[in-house]
């Protein structure tokens, strides 16, 4: 089998199922996401650094099932867990999970960029308070698996009224440092926002979500945290960043900058 066939079969794939109760579930097969050689590479540097969970397929599956276990206990709304009570699922790792119909919450915004208003407001208010509790969860409980690896708001389903957060298969190792990792959520997703939308539609989405998040001081840390921080590790990431996205609007540097501008603005 040539290598193009087997890329071709590269990445997580998604059914539909319907079971018989009557409810809708989602099957999601685990698989290889990139060449064997750079699977085998990002095995080894996870390993080494010691920084997420395991990238394979396997790993990949254990971690999903445990973070969506772990945030719905903790109160945190994400796809429940169905139990396969039939036989017919694809073979291979596989976690089935409730059926979220809706669109993401980056869909929904980008629907209609330009329109500013009460109800686009009110959403994203609600997912900065829903932000904040997790993050302050988190600090609490000094526990870095309430953080989301890979933070953006393409991960996040409306629903009937609920915000719900998808897409937990790797996160951060226990032991690593929350204040910092809080960061890195924030950004990502902040980025997810900034790269879509024009420079005064993120200025007042941002500004909606920081009044929602309620807790300027923590948002003032985690920004001078992310500017200056202790660790080397991150220190050296931040610099490669800098080299990597220049001045760009959504680069860290410019959304660190519109988060300090936004958090001024609100103590002023």
């Amino acid at each position: 089998m040539g290598s193009s066939d087997a890329n071709a079969r590269l990445g997580n794939r998604l059914w539909r199922i319907e079971l018989t109760d009557g409810r809708a579930a989602v099957q999601k097969l685990f698989q290889r996401r990139r060449s064997a050689l750079k699977t085998g590479l990002r095995i080894v540097f996870t390993w080494l650094s010691r920084a997420k969970t395991s990238p394979t397929a396997t790993g990949r599956r254990v971690t999903e099932a445990q973070l969506l276990r772990l945030w719905s206990d903790k109160g945190f709304d994400v796809p429940e867990l169905v139990a396969p009570h039939a036989a017919g699922f694809a073979a291979g790792p596989f976690v089935l999970m409730e059926y979220v119909a809706g669109p993401t919450l980056l869909a929904h915004l980008l629907a209609d960029e330009q329109r500013v208003d009460s109800e686009r407001d009110g959403l994203l208010v609600r997912f900065g308070a829903d932000w904040s509790r997790r993050h302050h969860a988190a600090l609490e409980g000094d526990d870095v698996r309430l953080l989301h690896e890979h933070g953006s708001l393409a991960h996040v389903l409306i629903c009937d009224g609920r915000l719900v957060t998808f897409d937990l298969e790797q996160g951060f190792l226990a032991g690593r440092t929350v204040l910092p990792l809080i960061g890195k959520e924030l950004l990502s997703t902040l980025r997810s926002l900034a790269k879509s939308v024009s420079a005064e539609v993120f200025a007042a989405d941002l500004a909606a979500i920081v009044r929602g998040y309620d807790d300027d001081a923590l948002l003032a840390a985690v920004v001078a945290e992310a500017r200056h921080s202790s660790n080397i590790w991150l220190r050296t990431v931040n610099a490669l960043d800098r080299m990597h996205e220049g001045d760009k609007r959504h680069s860290k540097a410019r959304l660190l900058d519109a988060l300090d501008t936004t958090l001024v603005a609100r103590a002023g």
